[in-house]
């Protein structure tokens, strides 16, 4: 089965420079590998640490995004706690897995045979399994991502990549790893988002830094989401560290430009900052969040509270 198909209104191949919203078909809807029977192989013997659950209120405006954990559960406990419940899987470094990883790079190989540019030399994958109404907070991430769905319907909103959106000291954070991805949301932003609705065999990849967030609609959903490096996708993270540098010195930064004498310039000091920061042996941050739930897919919620 040839992995992606381009529909009618969608003539273009997906730009992996993250330069706009684009929409195409895909052929991974009913693949097998992503299967109940394969989704609960696949989770039996995973890694606990790279499985992320989370839960949230009922509707956006509630909030309450927490972080759980899976205890002593089988593939087929985790899924139905999923399918029945109110939870956010991330299957995390999916790439790591043979078979999975063997369909990242056939996509990824696929669209640059079409476009003519050469693959991404770095990508990652993730799975994501949620419930339905499940939904993701508003955020932005540092790199490009293209949400592959596969199963049930779900709902992106995109934002415009410019202040009060996104503020400049927040993006430069993010993709300094001095922050995570959440974002300050206001109702108010509705008036400007683009609206997604995603269905199986559907895909969508966003600006690079586009603030966005996530709605489920119905079913259990699966979506595969593929992040990937190009130069001009790192251009754009290193111009946005530099400029954080640049801010704690005073020096004010007024681009974000990715292009231009003065954005190499920019990838130069976010070289040298990257260097800083294992001489100086500060390791990245990860944002671990205790957990205040477990996975229970005996619970109408598909947990309970943790005391």
């Amino acid at each position: 089965m040839n992995p992606l198909h381009l529909c009618g209104d969608a003539p273009d191949v997906p730009d992996l420079r993250g330069e706009r919203i684009q929409t195409f078909a895909h052929g991974l809807a009913g693949h097998p590998l992503f299967s109940d029977e394969s989704l609960e192989r696949l989770l039996d013997d995973y890694p606990r640490s790279h499985l992320h659950v989370t839960t949230m209120g009922r509707c956006f405006a509630e909030g309450g995004w927490r972080t759980g954990e899976v205890v002593g559960l089988r593939g087929s406990e985790i899924l139905r706690a999923v399918r029945d419940g109110h939870l956010w899987l991330n299957i995390k470094y999916l790439h790591a897995v043979p078979e999975y990883a063997a369909l990242t790079n056939a996509l990824y190989e696929e669209i640059a045979s079409r476009t003519g540019r050469r693959p991404p030399g770095w990508k990652a994958t993730t799975l994501l399994v949620s419930s339905p109404g499940a939904f993701v907070h508003y955020h932005a991430d540092s790199v490009p991502n293209i949400l592959w769905h596969l199963r049930g319907s779900k709902r992106v909103m995109v934002y415009p990549v410019r202040a009060p959106f996104a503020e400049p000291e927040s993006l430069e954070s993010i993709c300094a790893g001095a922050k995570d991805e959440a974002l300050a949301y206001d109702a108010a932003f509705e008036a400007d988002a683009q609206c997604v609705d995603l269905h199986p065999g559907q895909a969508v990849m966003w600006p690079q830094h586009s603030p966005h967030r996530v709605e489920n609609r119905a079913g259990l959903n699966v979506s595969l989401s593929t992040e990937h490096m190009t130069p001009e996708v790192r251009r754009r993270v290193d111009v946005l560290r530099s400029n954080r540098v640049l801010r704690r010195l005073h020096l004010g930064p007024r681009s974000a430009r990715s292009d231009g004498f003065g954005a190499y310039c920019k990838v130069g000091l976010a070289l040298l900052d990257r260097v800083l920061q294992r001489v100086r042996h500060r390791a990245p941050i990860h944002y671990r969040i205790p957990a205040t739930f477990r996975v229970d897919p005996n619970s109408p919620t598909g947990f309970h509270d943790l005391p």
